[in-house]
């Protein structure tokens, strides 16, 4: 690689080199959501390296965006999501993507990140355990709910198929009722994340948590309202308490209509208001035709106990839409990459939906 240099984008030029090194490859980007996701997130601007030949082409990227994380153990420490890598095809096949990393972890380091974390497909998780020197921390833990039974034959033969799970339905139906009558529960379609409510729920939610994003007001805003996306949102009541949010989505994915519960965050002393938020927001999907519902939900978390609950299953990692992994490499001395054995995630924490 004597021929290239290294260089660190800066603010004013990154969006639009990363825009076009992508859409030279075939991958088009939107600029307003390159904006969003390496601009403005909550805790800093993206870190993003180049790799430019000797003719001033951009030969290589990657970057990382800091992610504020919640520690039992630390306090905070900032973490990076890695996001948006890309040799191009000119120049591949020379070790531009490893030295394009290295020195975009060093320059991390210098920003005060303490570790770089992603989940990497089946194609790319190679490059990152075995020439980045990344830790593996297993399969993000996905679950489903089934809202049409033929959905895999739909998805295998691509004809529009529909035989509507009415027994999960009916039963989620009713247990949803009798527990909100029972309770007086109301829900909301909507969540302030900027209030003092918010912010309570979510720290006794979290309090067991060893290690997790933090979902804070300023971190969910951006995640969810100031991004492009059409995500639905519920909040659950007990008189005038806050008791419990969910934010999730339903796209044209995978073969057919897909839902995705985001997140799932409720008082977590008691799991029947879990399970009535996520039941609300399952029978929701289904009045969307959606056919599965996806979520990450690891039951080492007992907050998760809702999600069986309410009939979500294990997903097989065969039948997996897409076989991710999760890896994490740390920089800082202060902490460990086992810590990350016991990180508490969501599909909040993909960047696919």
């Amino acid at each position: 690689m004597t021929d290239y240099r290294v260089e660190e984008a800066s603010s004013s030029d990154r969006v639009e080199r990363v825009s076009l090194i992508f859409s030279k490859n075939g991958n088009p980007k939107d600029n307003k959501h390159l904006e969003w996701q390496y601009n403005n997130p909550p805790a800093g601007e993206a870190v993003t390296t180049f790799y430019v030949s000797a003719d001033n082409q951009d030969a290589a990227v990657y970057s990382v965006f800091p992610v504020d994380f919640k520690s039992s153990k630390h306090g905070f420490l900032k973490g990076s999501q890695s996001l948006d890598t890309l040799t191009d095809e000119r120049h591949r096949g020379k070790g531009a993507f490893v030295a394009c990393a290295k020195s975009n972890y060093n320059s991390a380091v210098t920003h005060g990140i303490d570790f770089v974390y992603g989940f990497p497909n089946q194609f790319s998780a190679p490059g990152f355990f075995n020439k980045l020197s990344w830790s593996s921390v297993g399969h993000p833990p996905f679950r489903v709910f089934f809202c049409n039974f033929l959905y895999p034959l739909k998805h295998k033969i691509g004809i529009s198929l529909r035989l509507p799970n009415f027994f999960s339905r009916m039963l989620l139906s009713y247990r949803l009722k009798s527990i909100s009558r029972a309770r007086s529960l109301l829900f909301t379609e909507s969540v302030d994340f900027d209030s003092a409510a918010y912010q309570a729920l979510w720290s006794r939610f979290s309090e067991s948590f060893p290690l997790a994003v933090d979902r804070s007001a300023r971190y969910m805003n951006w995640r969810y309202k100031e991004k492009r996306e059409e995500y639905h949102f519920l909040s659950l009541y007990h008189g005038e308490e806050l008791k419990g949010i969910c934010v999730y989505a339903c796209k044209k994915k995978h073969g057919g209509t897909t839902g995705y519960i985001m997140d799932l965050i409720y008082d977590p002393e008691d799991v029947n208001l879990g399970f009535s938020i996520l039941a609300h927001a399952t029978l929701d999907l289904f009045k969307r035709k959606a056919d599965i519902i996806l979520c990450w939900a690891d039951l080492k978390f007992s907050v998760n106990a809702a999600f069986p609950m309410a009939h979500y299953l294990p997903l097989p990692r065969k039948f997996q839409p897409i076989k991710l992994f999760f890896g994490v490499r740390v920089f800082s001395s202060s902490c460990d990459p086992s810590e990350f054995n016991d990180v508490y995630i969501s599909y909040a924490d993909s960047d696919t939906v």
